[in-house]
């Protein structure tokens, strides 16, 4: 436990607060650096995984990472998981250009209905 304390930072609190704690906490240089793995554990809910890929894609750091996650068994995941692809595929931003994402984001773990 304690070798991998360094590297892990498990937050207990909904995904999006966690996330932008992250950020406030990196900007004021209580965190050396952005994480470059998240894993997302949906809300399941239609647009929630859409708003919650957004913000951990702005939470990785410029050099690249990787977002991950279950339950793309569920429609409203994968749904937004799609839109949250195409939203990418279509972007101008030079900043997210320089992103490295995980082809499949999400997979199933057997989870969900």
């Amino acid at each position: 436990r304690a070798r991998i304390a360094s590297l892990v930072m498990p937050i207990r609190m909904p995904s999006i607060g966690g996330m932008r704690l992250l950020a406030r906490l990196h900007v004021k240089g209580r965190l050396a650096a952005l994480p470059q793995v998240i894993y997302l554990d949906s809300a399941h809910e239609a647009g929630e995984t859409l708003l919650e890929l957004g913000v951990a894609w702005e939470t990785l750091p410029a050099g690249g990472g990787v977002i991950y996650g279950d339950d793309f068994n569920w429609e409203s995941v994968r749904n937004d998981l799609l839109l949250f692809n195409l939203c990418l595929s279509h972007s101008e931003e030079s900043a997210l250009a320089e992103k490295i994402v995980e082809a499949d984001i999400f997979h199933s773990l057997g989870g969900g209905a």
